[in-house]
């Protein structure tokens, strides 16, 4: 029988072993398949709301200590710190044989033990409060209605508490909140309505907003056919080359699309092509049209045209919902318009552009003539777009998933 147990016992261990072997490679499997495809994105949404959410709170005022007593605050545990007492020199077991015992030597190098006689109990703080009447009792150590960190009022004592009086008052917090039901707090617990936390009065519903999202993306691992074998390749365009766009304006709700290699248009006008071309985006990507896309536009100069691909092996590839497009330009006028997207149909808008811009001398030296662009580019991605979706390439995960279990077997 007790053999019997210990095989058990063992078979239990063994069973227990296994088990936290296997959930610990599983785990450490899916991170480093995460790690390797884990990608960002830009997308856009709509404003759908903007509030200023009113809250009534109770404001403490005029407080001052009391002491606990019979309160809710004494009826908390507390520790009391008891007075150490000395040594009678005698054994329990020594006074009941009536011998005497031996004591002990203490070195000269002990100083001798100081009886501690403070009894004063110790009552932890719970930073509660309750209301008690026409006022509210805190128990914590720095007044509600004192300065937090300089107090003019000192600490209460332990045992003690603040008892303060209270009125209604009003907060106001300030929301945006997207098609996406993300929501932005501007300022939280404002003590007025007419305030402009963060540039609120510039934004309204229905303005677009850009955020950017993570989701995985097969071709980071290096298994992509198209720009694996290029990713060493000497890219004389380098230094003008940008790897993701940039994050811009408060609470991250502009988002750079737009960019140029010389400089043609001033910053001014560059805001305003970036505004319009979020509007564009955001009109692709709302719940009628659903084209999720991202289109970013560069103005490059006329010998920069293998900028597009240089870019796109720059950034790995570039991202699956992406529609890039170079306009190369000679004194404002269009003289080349380049595509790159993982969709054909982002190819096939973009020689579309480019035979009708520049079939007649096109100039967009304005920002009249630059919306007429934004225009037909939105038009002709509202027709013609479809996006190509990851789980057309899931042969490359499977391809990632079999080298990381390799890996970990050996």
């Amino acid at each position: 029988m007790r053999k019997h147990y210990i095989v058990i016992i063992i078979s239990v261990i063994i069973m227990i072993l296994g088990l936290s072997t296997y959930f610990f490679n599983d785990h450490k499997y899916q991170e480093e398949i995460k790690s390797k495809i884990r990608d960002t994105e830009v997308r856009h949404y709509t404003i759908t709301s903007k509030e200023i959410v009113t809250r009534s709170i109770d404001e403490p005022y005029n407080c001052f200590i009391v002491t606990n007593g019979n309160s809710y605050w004494s009826a908390l545990p507390f520790e009391i710190t008891s007075e150490a007492k000395g040594s009678s020199g005698r054994s329990s077991s020594g006074s009941k044989s009536g011998s005497k015992s031996t004591p002990k030597t203490t070195p000269k190098s002990t100083p001798k033990a100081i009886p501690n006689t403070n009894t004063t109990p110790i009552i932890p703080r719970t930073y509660r409060s309750t209301k008690n009447g026409n006022s509210i009792e805190y128990d914590q150590d720095i007044a509600p209605d004192d300065n937090q960190i300089n107090p003019l009022k000192g600490r209460a004592p332990s045992g003690k508490r603040w008892s303060c009086l209270y009125r209604s008052v009003n907060r106001y917090d300030y929301i945006v909140t997207d098609n996406d039901s993300s929501s932005y707090v501007f300022a939280k617990n404002s003590l007025s309505r007419d305030e402009n936390p963060d540039n609120w009065n510039t934004i309204n519903a229905g303005d677009p907003i850009a955020k950017i999202v993570e989701y995985e993306n097969y071709f980071l691992a290096g298994t992509d056919p198209i720009f694996s074998p290029l990713k060493g390749q000497s890219l004389p365009l380098q230094e003008i080359l940008l790897k993701e766009p940039n994050l811009t304006g408060v609470k991250n709700m502009r988002i750079n699309q737009v960019y140029q290699t010389e400089k043609y248009y001033s910053p001014q006008d560059l805001d305003f092509v970036n505004f319009e071309l979020m509007k564009v985006n955001s009109f692709l990507n709302n719940s009628e049209n659903k084209k999720q896309v991202n289109i970013q536009i560069f103005f490059t100069n006329t010998d920069q045209e293998d900028y597009l691909r240089q870019l796109c092996i720059y950034r790995d590839g570039c991202n699956k919902n992406d529609l890039i497009l170079t306009i190369s330009l000679d004194n404002y006028n269009i003289k080349r318009i380049q595509g790159y997207s993982w969709s054909p149909t982002g190819f096939v808008i973009a020689i579309k552009l480019d035979s009708e811009l520049t079939a007649n001398p096109t100039s967009i030296k304005d920002r009249a003539s630059i919306s007429q662009l934004l225009s037909k580019i939105q038009n002709l991605t509202k027709n013609q777009f479809v996006r190509k979706e990851m789980s057309e390439f899931k042969y490359i995960k499977q391809q990632i998933e079999r080298q990381v279990q390799k890996k970990l077997n050996n």
